[in-house]
């Protein structure tokens, strides 16, 4: 299921003030934490022995859930700006990624930030090569002296964009409840995903 509709609807309103930009609950789709939402993604959007890219260093949870998965993992170079760019072009040309998994802000466990220009140029990059951009966005409310650069949410407009975000971090550490943001074609593939067609 998608989620309570209510919830959707209350988590679209506080997602849409935070952002500056609407949100619409028909973009969400609710998960058991982060952790659910990459084994979902994982299943939906792979098959064993796809290879798929990190920044380096990366969560070390997420790449236990991408080995479960049996998933050829690349790590890209990241410096004081986040992931480098040149270091994902080297890479692309040699091979093609179901999807980059970064933590854009505050990433965890380096502390990073990726700029906006560089996120505009993800961007581009994803679109032209057709690769998913997996955006772990739990960090992006933490700020306390600096402003974050747009999130990464603003451009689920487009289906190569997927963002995550999670209450555990924003609420109660042990609330193993959080959301996908995405692009309407993606979220129907989340909802459903275990139906078989009768």
């Amino acid at each position: 299921e998608q989620g309570d509709g209510n919830l959707r609807l209350t988590l679209a309103n506080f997602l849409g003030n935070a952002y500056g930009t609407p949100v619409s609950p028909q973009n969400l789709f609710i998960t058991n934490g982060i952790s659910n939402a990459l084994d979902l993604i994982c299943t939906l959007f792979t098959q064993a022995g796809d290879t798929i890219f990190v920044e380096e260093p990366s969560y070390f949870l997420a790449l236990h859930i991408f080995i479960d998965h049996k998933l050829n993992i690349v790590s890209i170079d990241t410096d004081e700006d986040g992931l480098v760019i040149e270091a994902l072009e080297a890479q692309l040309a040699k091979q093609s990624p179901k999807f980059l998994y970064i933590i854009p802000t505050f990433q965890n466990p380096s502390g990073l930030t990726l700029n906006q220009e560089r996120r505009e140029r993800l961007i581009t990059l994803a679109k032209k090569r057709d690769f998913m951009v997996v955006t772990d966005e739990v960090y992006h409310f933490l700020n306390y002296t600096q402003q974050p650069p747009q999130t990464f949410a603003a451009y689920t407009d487009h289906p190569n964009v997927i963002s995550l975000g999670s209450f555990s971090k924003i609420l109660a550490p042990g609330l193993r409840l959080g959301w996908v943001q995405a692009h309407s074609e993606l979220i129907l593939k989340f909802a459903g995903g275990g139906l078989v067609d009768s």
